[in-house]
């Protein structure tokens, strides 16, 4: 969102921004102001909207920093340790636990 006014108060250009618009352009608006400040904006959600995508397909492929595991149960680890992780707190998750290499309960 770019913010366009006839008002030239400072204070008001920082709120609007602070509030999630983009940038500020005082009124009359030039137009080539306004089509270089719109470019950049496009540009800049173009480039957010692929580090989401890069982020999502990163995290995607490295599983859970060296946790592997596919079956349900590690599937129901993996969610509680998403919904924990954004808390700045200490969790422990008890379980079982197979050595590298063994399959586990007598399994290959």
């Amino acid at each position: 969102m770019v913010v366009v006014s006839g008002n030239d108060d400072r204070v008001n250009a920082l709120k609007a921004i602070e509030l999630g618009a983009y940038d500020f352009c005082q009124k009359p608006v030039e137009l080539d102001e306004l089509r270089i400040i719109l470019n950049r904006a496009f540009h800049l959600a173009e480039l957010e909207a692929e580090n989401l995508k890069l982020k999502a397909k990163r995290t995607a492929e490295a599983g859970m920093h060296g946790i592997f595991g596919h079956c349900p149960q590690m599937e129901g680890v993996f969610a509680t340790i998403r919904k924990v992780s954004s808390v700045d707190v200490p969790v422990l998750i008890l379980g079982e636990s197979v050595p590298a290499g063994d399959g586990g309960a007598g399994h290959p």
